[in-house]
């Protein structure tokens, strides 16, 4: 396991994620990371609002604000009463609120630029419940609490796991999603699928013929074709 204060230090090799086609490696993640890093670090806005459909370019741009000091909220979603509702509070918006936005993920994996371990505690995400009892309620969460919260996943499951590929059906837009499906694989190192995978089907052409981890909800099991 390899702290997510520090992840981007890491010496790895194997591939981060699967998106478009292809399986970006390490170094393309970190070179994609530094760009983004370039990019925002002198941007006035302190507080941003993250939407993404795929999870690669998701991890990228969190990595990438953390990195910045930027406070991250996650959307539940994209739709334009949400965006006005974010930036009536005061964020700047980042990712799939227009069609074409561009991730610049295509950098120089030779590319190699300096990263400070992030301070657990001034590290804040903001996140939201599924509201399915009422109005959605904000929940902040720093470094440390997510860092143990995977380091406990990599415990109970980590052995049964081993190097298998993450595909999933819910959104890391949610702290369900965001633990299983980014954190965690980045920190244990294992591949995670960048599109959502929701059927059977998907499942089994875009695992490919190693071990894959499929993570879905009971709702969604429950309608399957059996």
């Amino acid at each position: 396991m390899t702290d997510l204060a520090d992840l981007l230090n890491a010496e790895r090799s194997g591939a981060v994620a699967r998106h478009g086609g292809r399986d970006y490696g390490f170094a393309e993640f970190r070179a994609a990371v530094g760009h983004w890093c370039e990019l925002l670090a002198d941007q006035p806005e302190i507080r941003y609002a993250l939407f993404c459909h795929d999870a690669y370019p998701f991890a990228v741009l969190l990595f990438a604000l953390w990195h910045c000091g930027k406070q991250v909220t996650l959307a539940a979603n994209n739709r334009p009463g949400t965006a006005q509702q974010l930036q009536q509070a005061g964020c700047r918006l980042i990712g799939d609120w227009e069609a074409g936005f561009d991730y610049r993920l295509e950098q120089n994996p030779n590319f190699r630029p300096a990263f400070s371990r992030l301070q657990t505690q001034p590290v804040r995400l903001e996140i939201f419940t599924s509201g399915s009892t009422g109005a959605a309620k904000s929940i902040v969460k720093n470094l440390g609490q997510l860092q143990a919260e995977v380091d406990t996943l990599e415990k109970l499951w980590g052995k049964t796991l081993a190097d298998s590929r993450i595909l999933a059906t819910v959104s890391q837009q949610h702290i369900y999603g965001l633990l299983f499906r980014v954190l965690w694989p980045l920190a244990a190192g294992r591949c995670f699928h960048s599109q959502t995978a929701l059927d059977a089907e998907h499942l089994v052409a875009q695992a490919g013929a190693g071990p894959a981890c499929w993570v879905a909800s009971p709702a969604h099991l429950k309608r399957l074709d059996p």
